[in-house]
C-alpha cells in the first residue's frame, strides 16, 4: 500500500488530525471532487479484478453499490483501487468525484476515526467549518444528506480495520464505495467482496524481469516493485543470492525510504489481540509448508475448536490462507519467514515443538496398520486416511526429531512410516529416514534399533532394486539380531533376506533363509508369519522354475492364511499362484485368479499392489491375442501407479504398452 499523499489544493483547513485525506475546499459548493492520489505507473495484469470492481461499479440504481478489497498486506489492494477508479473517472462514471480517504486503520498512533474522516469529507464537498456538527452521528446525517443532493460520487475507503470504522461513512443512496482492509470484512453483507490474491507468474517477473527474483519475492507485489526499485539502484548485484539467504530477505526487501516489506507486515501483526497473536508465531515452528488444525492445536496447546476458530480468524486478516485440503492452512512465503522472526524470539518455541513432535509420533503409532484397535481412528480405513493425507508431515517431524536427536520421537514415527509406505507406497523419502534412524541408534548405542533400522534401511534398497546394497545392510543386521535374542523379530529379518536375495536373482539362498525363517514362526506360534514365509517359498519354488512345489507352498500359505482371517495375505497369496499358473501356461485361470486378487487389493485400499496386480493380469490377457483388454487393464495400473508417482514402474507399463 502506497505511501503517498496527494496534492492539496486551495485554503488548507485544520479538523484535527484526518489522516491521508486530500481535500479541495472552495469558499463556495462546488460541482465535482478528485481527492484521488495518483496511481503508481508499476502496474501490471489484475485485468479481471480492475474489470471486477467496474462492473461492480457501473450498477446504478437506487442503493449504494459498495465493494471491498482485502488482502495481504503489500498484495496491492490500493493501487488496484486507484487504477479501476482514475480509469472510472475518466470515463465519466462519477460526474460528482471522488472522495478518497486512508483510514490508516493497522497504526494506532495514526488511525482516523470516522469522526475525523466525516469532518474531512465535509469540507471537501463545500461545507463550512462552522457548519460541521460536533458529533460523529451528527456529521454522518449531514454527509449523506449533502450526498443525496449531488451527481453520482465514488468514496474511497482505504486501509480499513473494521467493518465499525466504515459503516457512518457509507453513502445513503445512488453513490459507489469501494473499500480496502487486510481483512476480509464479512460484516458488511451489502458489498461485493473479493479477495486478492498474488500477482500471476508472468505479471510477476515482468515487474523485475527475473522469474527466480519473483518467486523470491513471493510475487507480492510490493516486494516486486521494492526490488524493482533496488534493481535500478544497484543493476550489478546479484540479488537472486542476496535473496537467497530466507533470514535476511525481510530486511533486504526494503527501500530504505517509505516501503518496506517487515513494517507492511509489522502493522497487521500488532492488529492481532495476544491468542492470535501467540498462535501466529508458533504456527512458524510447524516443519512443512502446509499444516493442519491438529498440528496448530498440538503447538499452541489449545483444543483443536478453538484453535480452529484462532485459524478462521488469521484468515480474514490474511496472514495464513487456506490449505488444499479442509482443516489445513498455510503462510505465503514472505508472511512464514516474519512469522519465523517472532518464533524465534518467544521462549515457548521449544516446547511448542516438542508437543507438536509428541502429537504427531503418538498419533501415526495409533495409526500403525497392525494395530487392531486404531484409536483414536473410527475405523483402520480412516487411519489409513489420515496416513494418505500427513504422511509428508510425518516425514518432515521425523527429520526434525533426527535433527534434535530425538529418539523417543524419531523411532516409533519411523516404525509406523516403514509400515505404511510397504502397504501405499507414496513417493518417499524412506530411505532419509532410515538412515537418519540408524545414526541416531549408533549415537544412543540402541542395539535394538541399530539392528531394526539397519534392516528397513537395506529393504528401502531393495525395494529399489538396488539388491547389492540391500542385501549388505540386511546381512549386516542378522548378527546384531541373534545378539538381541528376539526370535520374532529375527524370523522377520531373515524373511526380509530371503526376498532380497530371491529378488537378485539367488532363489536357491532365498530358500535356505526361508526355511530357518518357517523353522521360527511354526515354534513359536505365529501364524501370520508362516503364512508369509509359505507365500515367499512359493515365489523362490516358482523361480527356480518348479512350479508344482510353488502351487504346494501357495496351497499351505492361503490355508493358514484363510484360518486366521488375513485378507491381505490372501490377496498376495491369490496373485502369486496366478502368476505360477501363467508360467505354465494356463493364461484363463491364471486370468481368474489375477481378477480376484485386482479386487481384493482394491477393497483393501492396497493401490501399489492392485496396480502390479493389473500390469500382470494385462501380461496374462496379451498371451491369449486379448490385446484391447490387455491394454484396458495397462491403463488402470498406469494411473494407479502415476498418482502414486513410482516412476519406475509406470515406465514399465507404458512401455508395455508402446510395444505390442
Amino acid at each position: 500500500m502506497s505511501n503517498e499523499v496527494g496534492d492539496v489544493h486551495g485554503q488548507v483547513v485544520q479538523a484535527g488530525h484526518v489522516g491521508r485525506i486530500d481535500v479541495h475546499p472552495t469558499p463556495v459548493p462546488v460541482t465535482a471532487l478528485s481527492g484521488l492520489p495518483p496511481a503508481t505507473t508499476v502496474f501490471c495484469g489484475r485485468h479481471a479484478e480492475l474489470a471486477a470492481l467496474r462492473a461492480c461499479w457501473s450498477a446504478e440504481g437506487p442503493a449504494v453499490v459498495s465493494s471491498s478489497v482485502a488482502g495481504l498486506a503489500g498484495i496491492g489492494k490500493t493501487e488496484l483501487v486507484l487504477h479501476a477508479a482514475h480509469r472510472a473517472v475518466e470515463d465519466g462514471e462519477f460526474p460528482g468525484g471522488v472522495l478518497f480517504v486512508d483510514l490508516q486503520g493497522y497504526d494506532e498512533a495514526r488511525r482516523v476515526s470516522s469522526a475525523q474522516a466525516l469532518d474531512g469529507f465535509l469540507r471537501a464537498l463545500g461545507v463550512d467549518s462552522h457548519q460541521i456538527p460536533p458529533t460523529e452521528d451528527q456529521r454522518a446525517v449531514l454527509y449523506r444528506s449533502v450526498l443525496h443532493s449531488r451527481p453520482r460520487m465514488l468514496v474511497v475507503l482505504d486501509n480499513t480495520a473494521s467493518t465499525t470504522q466504515v459503516r457512518p461513512l457509507l453513502p445513503g443512496s445512488r453513490h459507489a464505495v469501494v473499500i480496502t482492509s487486510r481483512h476480509t470484512l464479512s460484516g458488511l453483507d451489502e458489498a461485493h467482496h473479493l479477495d486478492l490474491g498474488l500477482l500471476a507468474e508472468p505479471e510477476a517477473t515482468e515487474l523485475v524481469g527475473d522469474s527466480g527474483l519473483a518467486a523470491l519475492c513471493g510475487r507480492l507485489p510490493l516486494a516486486l516493485r521494492i526490488m524493482r526499485a533496488l534493481i535500478k539502484t544497484d543493476p550489478q548485484a546479484d540479488w537472486e543470492q542476496e535473496l537467497g539467504d530466507a533470514q535476511h530477505r525481510l530486511d533486504l526487501l526494503d527501500d530504505g525510504d517509505s516501503r518496506g516489506v517487515h513494517a507492511a507486515f509489522d502493522l497487521s501483526y500488532r492488529s492481532l489481540d495476544a491468542e492470535q497473536a501467540r498462535l501466529f508465531r508458533l504456527l512458524a515452528l510447524h516443519p512443512t509448508d502446509e499444516f493442519p488444525v491438529e498440528g496448530a492445536a498440538a503447538l499452541a496447546d489449545r483444543p483443536q475448536p478453538r484453535v480452529r476458530q484462532l485459524l478462521r480468524e488469521l484468515v480474514r486478516a490474511h496472514l495464513v490462507e487456506p490449505g488444499a485440503s479442509p482443516g489445513w492452512y498455510t503462510f505465503h512465503d514472505l508472511v512464514r519467514l516474519y512469522a519465523s522472526c517472532h518464533a524465534k524470539a518467544d521462549d515457548e518455541s521449544e516446547a511448542a515443538v516438542n508437543r507438536m513432535m509428541a502429537h504427531y509420533a503418538t498419533k501415526a503409532h495409533a495409526a500403525h496398520w497392525r494395530r487392531s484397535t486404531p484409536a483414536p481412528f473410527r475405523s483402520r480405513e480412516d487411519a489409513f486416511a489420515w496416513f494418505d493425507r500427513t504422511w509428508s508431515v510425518l516425514t518432515a517431524t521425523a527429520a526434525l526429531a533426527a535433527e534434535q536427536q530425538r529418539a523417543d520421537v524419531l523411532f516409533p514415527l519411523a516404525e509406523s512410516l516403514w509400515s505404511y509406505f510397504d502397504i501405499r507406497w507414496p513417493p518417499d523419502r524412506l530411505r532419509e529416514i532410515c538412515q537418519s534412524a540408524l545414526e541416531l541408534a549408533k549415537a544412543v548405542q540402541d542395539r535394538s534399533w541399530e539392528a531394526r533400522t539397519q534392516t528397513e534401511l537395506g529393504n528401502v534398497y531393495v525395494r529399489t532394486r538396488q539388491f547389492p546394497e540391500g542385501i549388505a545392510h540386511i546381512e549386516k543386521s542378522l548378527p546384531l539380531h541373534r545378539a538381541v535374542s528376539d526370535r520374532h523379530t529375527l524370523a522377520g529379518v531373515l524373511n526380509d533376506l530371503g526376498s532380497a536375495y530371491r529378488k537378485s536373482g539367488r532363489p536357491a539362498d532365498a530358500s535356505v533363509v526361508y526355511a530357518e525363517a518357517l523353522d521360527i514362526r511354526q515354534a513359536i506360534g505365529y501364524r501370520h508369519g508362516e503364512g508369509q514365509v509359505l507365500n515367499n517359498l512359493g515365489n523362490a519354488a516358482r523361480q527356480l522354475a518348479d512350479f508344482a512345489a510353488a502351487s504346494e507352498w501357495y496351497d499351505k500359505a492361503l490355508t493358514v492364511r484363510e484360518h486366521i482371517g488375513d485378507q491381505r495375505g490372501k490377496a498376495q497369496t491369490h496373485n502369486n499362484m496366478a502368476t505360477n499358473l501363467m508360467f505354465q501356461g494356463d493364461y484363463d485361470e491364471a486370468i481368474s485368479l489375477y481378477l480376484v486378487a485386482v479386487g481384493e487389493h482394491r477393497d483393501l485400499k492396497q493401490p501399489y499392489r492392485e496396480a502390479w496386480t493389473l500390469t500382470m493380469l494385462g501380461k496374462a490377457l496379451n498371451a491369449v491375442g486379448r490385446r484391447a483388454d490387455a491394454e484396458g487393464a495397462w491403463h488402470k495400473s498406469l494411473s494407479l501407479l502415476e498418482r502414486l508417482r513410482a516412476e519406475r514402474e509406470a515406465q514399465e507399463v507404458r512401455d508395455l504398452l508402446a510395444h505390442p
